[in-house]
């Protein structure tokens, strides 16, 4: 039964493109903030020992790839090149593109991203001394996913599920790779 909205007196019937897109927007915005904790907990110092991450979204598991793991993978991979990013500052938000390039296969990606200098907190806004950080990482981020390779990607996957299992013996699950 498709949901329904309100707006003033009259009520909406949502479509089932209008469900996926609401779902898809709450994935992508809870990836970001997965994706913005990693960050600062990289520039903190702190170590990431997992590549991999799954969360829970309404019924579906999500599993998606951390930055740390796009890093490794080209760490891995050997010989791309990491441009100097390009970086612009606007009044309220960074927004940085970052180039990599896999010499071996002579392929080149773009990462492009933006990111706001505050935050929304519950109590308000206050500044993000990592902003500027986050956006940078979040282009480097979206330039090593469209430049490694999908099987790549997949194979360690693979690899990660296989380790959580004898870690700790779960049950297979199904993942969908974002």
């Amino acid at each position: 039964m498709p949901e329904t909205k309100t707006e003033g007196k009259q009520q909406q019937q949502l479509t089932e493109e209008e469900i996926e897109e609401i779902e898809k927007e709450e994935e992508t915005e809870e990836l970001e903030k997965r994706d913005e904790r990693e960050i600062e907990k990289e520039i903190m110092g702190e170590t990431m020992l997992d590549y991999f991450y799954q969360f829970s979204l309404r019924g579906k598991t999500v599993t998606g790839i951390s930055i740390a793991g796009l890093r490794e993978i080209a760490r891995k991979m050997g010989n791309i090149k990491v441009s100097e990013p390009k970086i612009e500052d606007k009044k309220d938000r960074w927004i940085c593109k970052t180039e990599v390039k896999d010499l071996l296969r002579n392929v080149t990606a773009w990462g492009i991203s933006q990111q706001l200098k505050k935050m929304k907190l519950r109590e308000g806004e206050s500044e993000d001394e990592f902003a500027l950080q986050k956006c940078y990482s979040k282009s480097l981020r979206n330039a090593l996913r469209s430049l490694i390779p999908e099987r790549l990607i997949s194979h360690m996957l693979q690899k990660f599920i296989a380790e959580a299992k004898r870690q700790s013996n779960i049950p297979k699950v199904e993942t969908k790779i974002l």
